[in-house]
């Protein structure tokens, strides 16, 4: 523990002086694209609310989401586009005063950037070398830099990441070894402007430089807006309905961030909104959280779309949309290219309905078919044409179809939210970047993102799925918000890679909570018991979780605070065909915060999953951190973190990421200008 302290230190002292080339710095910040321009001036993330200070980017990282007290039904999940989020935080940046009205400037810009370096220690020797303890750790550094500027009806918007690794390699017989690769041979490197290949590049010197660093201009964007018309070229990003077609956002919770670049337009007469666009799909190359390792090229897969909704007809709203797929398993900017001219993988077109007032309800309904068509994908040894497609893997495809329902029913004191689904042959939209790490279409999944496992997010990549959930909320008080719900679903794909069961399933999940606010005192509980009961259950057995959440805040004294955040689950497997061993695991984060300035916050994992690639540096199963959060000026906030935490799986937004553990340090710097 001593050496890696003192190693932590001294990489933090040497990393800013040795230059550029080997500390190119920052972990990304959280509100530099445009949908989030105004996350970077916000409070810091010690909020007096229940939500916890911002976690380490940990999966199941012990502060909570800020999500509700358990999942509600979306009657339509709002979708504002690029340009009105953009408009609105270069408005007026929280942080930055307001010139008086009449000498306001038509010129308006904000200016974000995030640094942090980070240590990861490695305590296991090199093979071969029993006395090369530590040896593998390294320094990772990651800078995000983002410029909004608006100038009457034009926006400009660039992100431009940073990433360089230190300490990265070895002597062993007197040759330099590298203990990782930051970059993949092919990927275009902007220090040799060409792709880089590792056979060609030396291990010292400009090598060393060229290996261990690297810059990208991830996200560019203009954007011209009047109050009818709005024009964007570059990136941006769309979601139509409830996300079943289209669904490419920021998602910052488990560091995904997938642009369109190309142009989009989006016009609104009276009360019409109908948007279009047309690009490549643009994926994030410096990851923000994780570590950045085998950096490869963007796949530029072609993605165009339009949408119509008309609002407002009595008490409904309705809409129609349409988007068209090519994918491409290849890198660079030609092969995206080339898919113009080719015919698409995937069409997906759809209409919604949202209703508002029909008695004392509200409804939002989507219905989408999914067209694959069969293509010519080679020819076989007598010559004879394939005909597949990609997303089939080569096979022959099938079409899809995906329905979607959600309700609000107002009862006096009582509120009752429904959900219903049915999808078939929907998640194959998403084979080809599922080891992109992101996905270009969400269906709303009616799960409980905090409880979900390496097993139950197989049942988030179904192709065949239905089935229903229903919540009762009382507004007991106007401060106390009980809740019971439970969610019944059949998991007819067995088939699914991800699935650990090898018959279909029916899932059944209860769950308890409540939502309690008083002044500054704040409660947000959630208790659920889920069975995944497999068909022919004498063999195959049942998948049982137990599971738990609780978030509080507590006012102390002259501005001080607590702050209390505590998940647990435990697990016992059915009958796999390679068994896994039943665990126990929960993550804890309890702060003292002062207002918005400062919180000294301590972290703790326990887990006996055997399916986690982590060890706790307390003891196999324990981890502990701790960190301080500061915040000097409504636009500064420093960060120092030192400890460990467990890896597993993270949800958000209906999409899981396995996020890896981390043992060092961390620290951060972020400012807005």
């Amino acid at each position: 523990m001593g050496r890696s302290v003192c190693l932590f230190l001294a990489g933090m002292i040497w990393l800013p002086a040795a230059g550029w080339a080997q500390d190119a710095a920052d972990e990304a910040a959280d509100a530099t694209t445009p949908e989030t321009v105004e996350e970077t001036t916000a409070a810091p993330e010690a909020p007096a609310t229940p939500a916890a200070p911002e976690a380490p980017a940990t999966p199941e990282a012990p502060a909570a989401p800020e999500a509700p007290a358990a999942p509600e039904a979306p009657i339509a999940p709002p979708v504002t586009t690029v340009e009105e989020e953009v408009a609105k935080a270069a408005a007026e940046p929280e942080g930055v005063k307001a010139p008086p009205k009449e000498k306001r400037s038509n010129v308006s810009a904000l200016f974000n950037d995030r640094l942090e370096s980070r240590y990861w220690n490695f305590k296991d020797p090199i093979l071969g070398f029993p006395d090369s303890e530590g040896v593998r750790s390294y320094f990772e550094t990651v800078n995000r830099f983002t410029g909004y500027v608006k100038a009457g009806k034009w926006s400009f918007f660039g992100q431009l990441d940073l990433v360089s690794l230190g300490a990265n390699s070895y002597i062993a017989n007197g040759e330099v070894q590298y203990e990782r690769d930051l970059l993949h041979d092919g990927i275009w490197h902007p220090l040799l402007l060409a792709p880089y290949d590792s056979t060609e590049v030396g291990k010292e010197g400009w090598g060393r430089v060229v290996r261990n660093n690297y810059f990208n201009l991830e996200k560019v964007q203009a954007s011209y807006n009047t109050p009818a018309v709005s024009l964007t070229l570059g990136d941006s990003y769309a979601a139509f309905g409830s996300g079943i077609a289209l669904n490419l956002n920021r998602n910052v919770d488990i560091d995904i961030d997938t642009s369109i670049q190309g142009a989009k337009v989006v016009w609104q007469p009276d009360m019409w909104n109908v948007q279009a666009f047309f690009g490549q799909a643009n994926r994030q190359q410096i990851w923000q959280d994780n570590p950045n390792i085998g950096l490869y090229g963007d796949r530029r897969h072609l993605i165009t779309g339009v949408r119509a909704e008309r609002y407002s007809i009595g008490t409904v709203d309705i809409g129609a949309h349409s988007v068209l797929y090519n994918f491409t398993d290849q890198e660079g900017w030609g092969p995206g290219f080339d898919n113009i001219a080719s015919s698409p993988d995937a069409i997906v077109s759809g209409a919604t309905m949202q209703a508002f007032g029909w008695g004392p309800t509200d409804w939002f309904l989507e219905v989408d078919a999914f067209s694959y068509p069969n293509k010519t994908l080679g020819r076989d040894e007598d010559g004879f044409k394939i005909k597949g497609n990609d997303l089939f893997y080569g096979q022959a495809a099938s079409p899809g179809f995906a329905a979607y329902l959600s309700g609000s029913a107002y009862l006096g004191d009582f509120t009752l939210l429904m959900e219903a689904k049915r999808y078939s042959n929907t998640a194959h939209l998403n084979n080809l970047v599922t080891t992109e790490l992101y996905q270009v279409a969400i269906a709303p999944t009616l799960e409980y993102e905090r409880s979900i496992t390496e097993d139950s997010a197989a049942a988030l990549g179904s192709n065949d799925m239905w089935g229903g959930r229903m919540q009762l909320e009382w507004n007991a008080r106007p401060q106390l918000i009980p809740y019971a719900a439970v969610g019944v679903f059949r998991d007819n794909d067995p088939e699914n890679p991800l699935n650990f069961s090898p018959v279909p399933e029916t899932i059944v999940h209860p769950m308890l909570g409540l939502e309690w606010n008083y002044n500054e005192w704040a409660v947000l509980a959630n208790l659920g018991y889920r069975f995944d009961i497999r068909d022919d259950v004498e063999v195959y057995g049942t998948d049982k979780q137990l599971h738990g959440d609780i978030i509080a805040n507590v006012p102390a004294w002259k501005g001080w605070g607590f702050n209390m955040s505590v998940a647990g689950e435990y697990y016992q497997w059915g009958n796999n065909p390679i068994q896994q061993s039943d665990y126990v695991e929960f993550e804890t984060a309890w702060s003292l915060l002062w207002g918005s300035k400062l919180a000294f916050i301590y972290y703790m994992d326990y887990t006996t999953n055997p399916l986690l690639d982590s060890v706790g540096n307390l003891t196999e199963n324990l981890y502990a951190a701790g960190e301080i959060q500061y915040k000097p000026t409504s636009s500064i906030t420093l960060k120092a973190f030192y400890g460990s935490y467990k890896a597993g799986i993270r949800c958000s937004g209906g999409q899981c990421r396995v996020l890896p553990g981390f043992d060092g340090g961390r620290l951060t710097v972020q400012a807005a200008f």
